[in-house]
């Protein structure tokens, strides 16, 4: 496939920025005179696409799960006041976006890392799908790089909003050094959302319902981090008492305030 020049993938993201995105869910986003995602900027991260479908099971692509389930994340943020990118909001894969050596693999790696790191966000989140050869393995799978203590934060707030949905037997927020979250400076997470060879993540990762689900699951967990991290100029700066942890009292004032849907 002809390459472009690096520039030829700024328009692309600008359009994403400034556009309207679809997603899984036909329902209004929910608005809110203010939240802590006010004036934030966040990369979504759909992996894979296009030649690359990412891994497969019973004749489902990890690329068509991952990216409704991108594209209705960052409309709920956008709603909440974020300014939102996507690496991608098509089925396409990014290599031949980019100029440098390396396999088309490496290089679509290299372009979301680029993309990402132009647009200078405050985080950074890629999506994924997980398979295994045992099929009793499910569950979500959190991955931060290790000494990256805001990363590790985010890690657990999103296993603690996904494992409600998916009560897997691999829920767990891990170090992992994976390219996307190496080559950036920011807070980055990479999500297993859930095993596609499993039947029990399958059906909630194919359907459109499951990923709408699973898109607000994020939105919540992202919503929590930046407010339970101190980082909305409305509330106390405390910090949870511990990682993930949230008190059901504390939860319910959350809900109240922030307008947060249920989980399950």
């Amino acid at each position: 496939m002809l390459r472009q020049p690096p520039g030829a993938a700024w328009g692309m993201v600008i359009l994403v920025l400034a556009g309207t995105v679809t997603g899984a869910s036909a329902a209004a986003a929910p608005r809110f005179a203010q939240t802590p995602l006010v004036g934030r900027v966040l990369v979504v991260d759909p992996g894979h696409g296009g030649i690359d479908g990412g891994c497969v099971a019973d004749g489902y692509l990890e690329k068509d799960v991952v990216l409704p389930v991108a594209q209705e994340l960052s409309r709920l943020l956008r709603a909440a006041g974020a300014r939102v990118g996507l690496t991608r909001n098509q089925d396409m894969e990014l290599g031949h976006m980019h100029p440098g050596p390396g396999s088309r693999y490496h290089r679509d790696l290299a372009m979301r890392v680029a993309i990402s790191r132009r647009l200078g966000p405050d985080l950074q989140i890629s999506l994924h799908a997980n398979a295994s050869r045992d099929p009793r393995m499910h569950g979500v799978m959190v991955f931060y790089q290790p000494g990256r203590p805001d990363s590790r934060r985010v890690a657990h707030w999103l296993v603690e909003a996904l494992r409600d949905l998916m009560p897997g037997n691999q829920n767990a927020a891990l170090p992992g050094d994976f390219f996307v979250l190496r080559q950036v400076p920011y807070t980055a997470v990479l999500v297993e959302l859930g095993f596609l060879t499993s039947a029990v993540d399958r059906a909630i990762l194919v359907s459109a319902e499951g990923q709408a689900r699973l898109a607000n699951a994020l939105y919540e967990a992202l919503l929590r981090y930046y407010l339970e991290e101190g980082r909305s100029t409305e509330l106390d700066h405390h910090a949870p008492r511990a990682v993930g942890a949230i008190p059901s009292g504390r939860r319910w004032k959350l809900r109240r305030r922030w307008g947060l849907r249920a989980i399950t």
